[in-house]
């Protein structure tokens, strides 16, 4: 019979040879520290010793001085994976750099695939060609039942299409989720995005934001799908989506530190800018990185929302952004791919699935102050009106009567101090009863202009459309053509 510290040690050996299997794809060989096992596992460094010592003994793992524990990968990758005692033997074939998106997809497969019914068997991929084809070429002969999997770089095509035909005409059935292949037949499990999108972005641009950037991952295609979201969304507001304002990259760039600088100049382009779009969580936490390196906070400079939050903190960052549904997916994976294999089919016959995202809407949105209540396009609008409408103050209205009408007639603000020549632009004349106030314009209130060549207009013009008092001015030229510029606009 095993003492208490005889089972513990073989626990932490099961343990350490399921994390060996899950990174024998991925570029990462080394184990991690004695000290790292003892805070995750809870177990003393004697028992981590016994357990490694057991895997140095079978030639699994060896160690390097000063530099820590590595397994031999060539010793790994010929080793049988046995199912035990289970009826299933599943694979789940991760990208492995969003651990937090992992561990609880992971959980919500296990709720469906009991231990005793199922061999599960997790491999990292780094989101990389060659590691998936490695996966693929070696689990194609350890008789595993079926396959879970997130694709690599899948909006480009990927030149491992033949591994997954091979699975196909086995009739090893795979399910994807997230990511997937569109030349493939199979079936996948995804969220909503371009739904997300619109609902992320709806957010922000009913709070007033116009100026919107984004940042995407070129080769994922759920990034994809966000991207066309976004762009859907601003041009059904009318808003034109500017290239300047997308950053695309790849996925090895969003995963390195160093791309806080990048995120920095991008930003620093783009002055006007007033809100940011995360494409997922990790980009998410460079983009804060990136502020914070700038001095700017969110929501006071920068309004942000995130794609795909996979921490527990959304709450606490209180942050406005779609919530990683982990747990569900897998549920629905799990579910699926059992029933794809109890009758034997590897077609896409109803097994695809998709699901609705879930919004937490915190407080990182700042909402920007409306130029035009009545206008639902805000300030753009006004400056799209600027050729074809004048803002008329109702009490200046009636001093203008029948002039209005005519061809040439002009308003005059005699207060303004300075005008400008402007060949679509008349000025406005309120008459003596104005002549001793600064008149505010207000917002909303538009008049026919004729068509004019030749007239003098207030250098502030667009100061009048949010109501602001015209500022006087001593411009020499200005004043040289002042009075000139009344009688001709006079007579």
């Amino acid at each position: 019979m095993l003492s208490a510290a005889e089972k513990k040690s073989a626990q932490v050996y099961r343990w350490l040879l399921a994390y060996i299997d899950e990174n024998k794809f991925s570029g990462n060989q080394r184990l991690p520290s004695e000290n790292a096992l003892c805070r995750k596992l809870g177990v003393s460094r004697e028992t981590i010793r016994v357990a490694i010592d057991r895997l140095v003994n079978e030639g699994i793992v060896y160690k390097v001085k000063g530099s820590g524990t590595y397994f031999h990968r060539e010793k790994v990758m010929t080793r049988d994976l046995n199912t035990e005692d289970a009826l299933y033997k599943i694979g789940l074939v991760l990208q492995g750099q969003d651990t937090s998106a992992n561990s609880g997809l992971i959980e919500g497969v296990r709720s469906v695939l009991t231990q005793e019914q199922v061999d599960l068997h997790v491999f990292l991929t780094d989101n990389k060609f060659c590691n998936e084809r490695r996966c693929l070429e070696t689990v194609v002969h350890q008789n595993f039942h079926g396959f879970i999997v997130d694709g690599v770089k899948s909006s480009i095509l990927s030149p491992n299409l033949d591994c997954y035909k091979e699975l196909y005409r086995r009739k090893i059935p795979v399910i994807f989720y997230n990511n997937f292949y569109r030349n493939l037949r199979c079936p996948r499990v995804t969220i909503n995005d371009i739904e997300c999108a619109h609902q992320l972005i709806e957010r922000l641009m009913d709070a007033g934001h116009s100026h919107i950037a984004g940042i995407f991952v070129y080769d994922n295609y759920q990034s994809v799908e966000k991207f066309q979201g976004m762009a859907e969304a601003m041009r059904n507001r009318g808003l034109e989506l500017n290239d300047d304002y997308i950053k695309w990259c790849i996925s090895d760039e969003a995963h390195n530190e160093s791309y806080v600088r990048s995120i920095e100049r991008f930003l620093k382009s783009i002055p006007k800018c007033t809100a940011i779009v995360c494409c997922n969580y990790i980009i998410y936490r460079l983009v804060m990185k990136t502020l914070q390196k700038m001095g700017k906070t969110v929501p006071e400079d920068y309004s942000l929302v995130c794609f795909d939050y996979s921490e527990e903190t959304y709450r606490q960052e209180d942050v406005t952004c779609s919530v990683e549904q982990g747990f569900e997916m897998g549920r629905q994976l799990a579910l699926r791919l059992m029933e794809m294999i109890s009758t034997g089919e590897c077609d896409d016959r109803n097994y695809t699935y998709v699901m609705k995202p879930i919004l937490y809407d915190g407080h990182s949105i700042r909402k920007l102050k409306s130029k035009n209540k009545d206008s639902p396009g805000g300030s753009t609008a006004l400056r799209e009106n600027l050729f074809t409408g004048f803002v008329v103050p109702e009490n200046v209205q009636q001093y203008a009567g029948a002039e209005a009408h005519r061809q040439r007639t002009a308003y005059t603000l005699r207060k303004s101090g300075c005008f400008q020549r402007h060949p679509n632009l008349a000025c406005i004349r309120p008459g003596r009863a104005a002549d001793k106030q600064m008149l505010r314009i207000p917002p909303g209130v538009c008049g026919p202009v004729p068509e004019m060549s030749g007239l003098w207009e207030n250098q502030a013009h667009l100061q009048r459309y949010s109501g602001s008092d015209f500022p006087a001015s001593t411009h020499p030229e200005h004043k040289s053509h002042r009075d000139k510029g009344f009688r001709h606009l006079l007579r």
